[in-house]
């Protein structure tokens, strides 16, 4: 087979954003049980508990552990493609925690939700804000990076398609970015449980497992495939955050029915099982 927090920002600097499409119907769940519905077809907003330090930049003041609001923008601050996280507590069109900057990461975000790996050999410290839609036309995921060198950035991941732009195998199945890779069990070679689709990172030596679908409830279509960098540890000290940890996180999209598609991610330090990240 092939096969939401808060985000509350404002668009000020006397500039207003001007909504010339319809609004996007991205309501429902997130993994974590939090209510996501769009404001317009230009934001998404998620209310979250967010830990203490979750939204917080490096060597910023840490916000005490809340629930709050976030908001995700299209055109942030008035600015065609700029995708913009904007905190409760900040507001006008320069005032984020992390924009895209150009066209190289510009895009339009049709989904915004919050996810925190709670399980595996290495959980994340805290939830981390994501939105997900386009870049020109291929799919694109995008999380603040909480550092500023000059502007509050973001990094990005481009999502791949069996064979398609991004892809780095040939072989029908696979979906491969990087050291990680996704297949589709029943498609490539040698075949395999129908639906089930497998995460690999390359060790060095062979690729290893490092989580797969489970079953009914996990398998599906593998649509794309993609890895992007995530704050996923920081230290506070003194209320500042004053350390963070990176990671490269590889993110399948998958059809699991007809209605249903979701994100998900492998469960570290265990070869089976995965998390789904957000669906819709």
């Amino acid at each position: 087979m092939k096969t939401q927090f808060k985000f509350l920002f404002f668009a000020a600097m006397l500039l207003i954003i001007s909504c010339t499409k319809e609004g996007v119907e991205v309501t429902g769940l997130d993994k974590e049980g939090t209510t996501v519905t769009p404001l317009s077809s230009s934001s998404f907003t998620i209310s979250a508990a967010w830990e203490e330090g979750a939204t917080t930049m490096l060597n910023g003041t840490a916000h005490a552990a809340q629930t709050n609001t976030v908001t995700v923008w299209n055109d942030y601050g008035g600015r065609p493609g700029k995708v913009g996280f904007q905190r409760w507590d900040q507001t006008g069109g320069s005032d984020h925690f992390g924009r895209t900057n150009g066209p190289g990461n510009d895009g339009v975000a049709n989904h915004a939700f919050g996810f925190k790996r709670t399980t595996g050999a290495i959980p994340w410290d805290a939830t981390v804000p994501f939105a997900y839609g386009t870049k020109g036309s291929r799919e694109a995921i995008w999380t603040p990076t909480f550092t500023n060198p000059g502007i509050p950035i973001v990094s990005m991941g481009l999502f791949a398609t069996d064979n398609g732009t991004g892809d780095e195998d040939a072989t029908a199945g696979i979906i491969k970015v990087g050291n990680f890779r996704a297949l589709d069990e029943d498609v490539r070679p040698g075949g395999g449980i129908n639906g089930r689709v497998v995460f690999q990172k390359w060790n060095g030596s062979t690729w290893q497992q490092i989580g797969r679908t489970n079953g009914p409830g996990d398998n599906g279509d593998l649509l794309a495939f993609t890895v992007i960098d995530v704050r996923t540890d920081y230290s506070v000290s003194g209320g500042k955050v004053t350390a963070q940890t990176p990671e490269m996180v590889p993110i399948a999209k998958i059809k699991r029915t007809a209605t249903v598609t979701r994100l998900s991610t492998a469960i570290y330090g265990s070869n089976v099982g995965s998390l789904t990240m957000y669906q819709w």
